[in-house]
């Protein structure tokens, strides 16, 4: 009998060779994204990895997300999306999710879905090679999809965490034996998952949502206070706790409220719920201390070295007010979230070794040490 996944793209080759073997972590590194043109998912599709599009609510345009099945022909059970960076590299994302499975030995049927928010027309942020947008699609400004703004264009868009929500119900409702469903996002897709977190809707009925926050370049607080290194009871420079890979080593971590007037913004905008509706953000700080998160970052993502992505790090004064780099600023984060937001799933940070900022090191990485699905 032909299932679900045949029904909406048949595949002839389930993986290529070279992620058939457990990759190591560094080993994904090699992973490129393939430049020529995907089919459309259709009953007639013969590629491993093909594309499939919806149609967005209040006539916003168009949405897409690759899709490929790994582990057999069977009904998947479980589902992997990875949200793209700011260079919308759908692709290499969907292909470090495939290496990320291999990496965790799963061997059931399980789908890997890479979204593509695509950008604006113009726009310098697509990297070559990924599939283009056309006449109809959705698009946000290169930042914006990444903290919830709405698509541009007119009619008046749809919000890209709403274009999320929608691919959840659109993956429960054709593959209906999916119960669990892993959003993880890395760098700026890292920002995107942790901002969705606390705003997504609730799961269609037996369906169950974990999320992985990787790397992400500035973080969403729920409060007004921020972490800061103290040595000797004095702030302290990273460089003065130690190796940044075992930051914050011999410094303490404690909270601080910042000078508002030296930042003005530092607890706005992506950087923290000051100017959400009382409302929506205590509502947003129940739905996060009730989620199943897991953080994770390179150990070599610190300092300006070959590998870091250092000039697309946020430099603005509410970003350093978390942290020198994503490295620190994930330890301070969860320095922040133990002491200020008490969770029912502790979460925990990951420091994954060998990696710096590279989507195809670090969720491998993960993977081969810690729970990639439910």
């Amino acid at each position: 009998m032909v299932t679900r996944f045949y029904k909406l793209c048949l595949v002839t080759t389930l993986l290529q060779a070279s992620l058939a073997v457990t990759p190591r972590p560094a080993a994904a590194q090699n992973l490129s994204p393939t430049a020529h043109a995907l089919q459309q998912c259709t009953s007639h599709s013969s590629s491993q990895i093909c594309l499939q599009t919806i149609a967005l609510a209040h006539h916003a345009g168009n949405f897409s997300w690759y899709v490929a099945s790994v582990n057999g022909t069977g009904d998947p059970h479980a589902a992997l999306i990875v949200v793209h960076g700011y260079p919308h590299d759908a692709r290499y994302s969907l292909e470090a999710g495939i290496a990320a499975i291999k990496a965790a030995r799963i061997t059931t049927p399980t789908l890997v879905i890479a979204p593509i928010f695509q950008a604006q027309k113009g726009a310098h942020c697509q990297k070559p090679g990924e599939v283009s947008a056309k006449p109809g699609d959705a698009r946000w400004s290169c930042g914006g999809w990444m903290s919830g703004e709405v698509s541009l264009g007119s009619p008046p868009g749809i919000s890209s965490f709403h274009a999320m929500d929608t691919l959840v119900r659109q993956l429960h409702q054709q593959w209906p034996d999916l119960h669990a469903i892993t959003v993880a996002g890395f760098s700026a897709g890292g920002q995107f998952v942790q901002h969705y977190i606390g705003v997504a809707a609730l799961p269609p009925g037996g369906l169950n949502l974990r999320y992985l926050v990787a790397s992400p370049g500035s973080w969403l607080y729920f409060d007004a206070q921020r972490p800061v290194a103290v040595l000797n009871n004095k702030p302290a420079a990273d460089s003065q706790c130690g190796p940044a890979g075992r930051y914050p080593a011999r410094c303490q971590i404690t909270m601080t409220l910042p000078d508002a007037t030296v930042c003005p913004n530092y607890n706005s905008g992506k950087y923290g719920v000051a100017r959400w509706p009382l409302a929506k953000s205590r509502a947003a700080r129940i739905r996060y201390q009730q989620a199943d998160i897991s953080y994770m970052v390179g150990a070599q993502d610190s300092g300006t070295g070959p590998g870091t992505a250092s000039k697309r790090l946020d430099k603005t004064c509410a970003a350093t007010l978390q942290g020198s780099y994503r490295l620190q600023r994930a330890q301070n984060y969860l320095a922040w979230e133990q002491a200020r937001l008490p969770s029912l799933h502790p979460e925990t940070l990951s420091v994954v070794p060998g990696c710096a900022h590279d989507v195809g090191c670090v969720l491998p990485g993960f993977a081969a040490r810690h729970p990639l699905l439910f």
